[in-house]
């Protein structure tokens, strides 16, 4: 489905249910480092604990993609954590 992703990173808006959950599963198992974010925590956290039981890297960001401020904030802190080694 995807070209070779490994070691890449992906950030999925609304990553935490539906579509945004198929995407971020899919973009997992291509061994994509995959950062869910979604409004609710609770949603990212079920989809993580999917994808780290598969022993694939990802973390959960409550973000709201409507303000600015909100996506700007997660986006930092989801490339500090990776450059950290994650």
């Amino acid at each position: 489905m995807f070209r070779d992703l490994k070691g890449k990173m992906a950030i999925i808006t609304w990553g935490g249910k539906g579509m945004g959950r198929t995407f971020t599963l899919a973009f997992a198992k291509a061994w994509t480092k995959v950062v869910v974010s979604d409004t609710s925590l609770e949603e990212c956290r079920k989809v993580v604990d999917e994808i780290k039981k598969e022993e694939c890297e990802a973390l959960t960001l409550k973000c709201d993609v409507s303000k600015k401020r909100s996506w700007w904030d997660g986006q930092e802190d989801s490339w500090e954590i990776w450059e950290c080694g994650f």
